[in-house]
């Protein structure tokens, strides 16, 4: 992962993770409460920090999580604990970690909106954004966002969505890992597009004065309506395609099961539902796809995980896009 936008010795000192989402904090484009631990100094230490960086005891708590200066090495994590104490807790049991990389805490969200603004080489952006966590975008289609100098072209997706909104939680109110509640979202109207359109806008004119690198920058928006941009990630962008229609025919595969059917030469059209539990179902799936097509429709966005595992696998996704209204909004 490139990091040109950071000094050197920053990504050194944190890893990549807690370098950039630092670098995001100190240019205003992440305003979530976070504090960042690189030694242990005891539990009391510990949860004096949290209090004097503003995590609260309230709402969803607040998520740990790991920055590796290795890119090999695994990424702990832990969400949404309530006290100062479980958090403290945690760090203390994986103290040893500290040699590898540092802690982030950060405020649990439970974001409205999540996101990927692309910048491109010629100075323009796209966007993608699904309600509800990022998980949404492997089981329904995004919203697409192009933003240039002044004008931003928001195509909304026009029917109700399954939105995976949040974790679940049990009888006691302790967080179910890996389970989502979910919610019907009805389609972005103009005004909601043109909120989301202003802070996008906002948020590529800052990416773009700062000089950042072409890169795909991942974002949320909580109950505040704010974008919070988190991390940024380098992605392959020559493979980059959607339509609008087409004139082939194509062959769904709708459940996983489906791909025995097909004849191997028509095209296909993924629109299998990938949700995180399903990621292993999904590569299996590439697996049985590859070496007999290097090219596929999707129903996702082209910047979501779904389409990225496809790219990696040597398979170019093509995200269609159909039944969608275009807003256009000038700043």
């Amino acid at each position: 992962m490139s990091g040109s936008f950071l000094v050197p010795a920053e990504i050194e000192l944190w890893g990549m993770k807690a370098a950039s989402l630092r670098f995001f904090i100190k240019n205003n484009l992440y305003h979530v409460p976070t504090t960042f631990f690189d030694t242990w100094l005891g539990k009391e230490q510990c949860i004096a920090q949290l209090r004097r960086e503003g995590l609260k005891e309230q709402g969803w708590g607040m998520s740990v999580r790991f920055s590796a200066r290795s890119n090999g090495l695994y990424q702990l994590h832990k969400w949404a604990m309530p006290l100062y104490e479980d958090v403290a807790a945690f760090i203390e049991e994986h103290q040893a970690r500290l040699s590898e990389g540092v802690f982030i805490v950060i405020e649990a969200e439970v974001p409205e909106y999540m996101g990927e603004i692309l910048k491109r080489s010629n100075g323009t952006y796209h966007a993608e954004i699904v309600p509800g966590t990022w998980i949404t975008s492997g089981i329904e289609p995004t919203d697409y966002v192009d933003i240039e100098a002044g004008v931003v072209r928001y195509f909304a997706y026009q029917r109700s969505r399954r939105v995976l909104a949040r974790l679940a939680q049990d009888e006691y109110g302790a967080v179910i890992m890996g389970k989502f509640v979910d919610r019907t979202d009805p389609p972005v109207d103009e005004a909601l597009a043109q909120t989301i359109a202003a802070q996008l806008h906002e948020v590529c004119q800052r990416l773009t004065a700062l000089g950042l690198p072409d890169m795909m920058y991942e974002f949320n928006m909580n109950a505040d309506m704010r974008l919070h941009v988190r991390e940024a990630k380098v992605i392959d962008t020559s493979q980059l395609e959607s339509v609008v229609r087409h004139s082939e025919t194509v062959f769904e595969v709708d459940t996983y099961e489906r791909i025995q059917q097909w004849n191997g030469r028509t095209p296909l059209y993924l629109t299998v539902g990938v949700e995180k539990s399903m990621v292993h179902r999904f590569q299996e799936l590439i697996q049985k796809i590859k070496g007999r097509t290097t090219r596929v429709y999707i129903r996702y966005g082209i910047l979501t995980h779904p389409a990225i595992l496809l790219r990696e696998s040597g398979i170019q996704p093509v995200s269609l896009r159909s039944q969608y209204t275009e807003y256009e909004f000038r700043f």
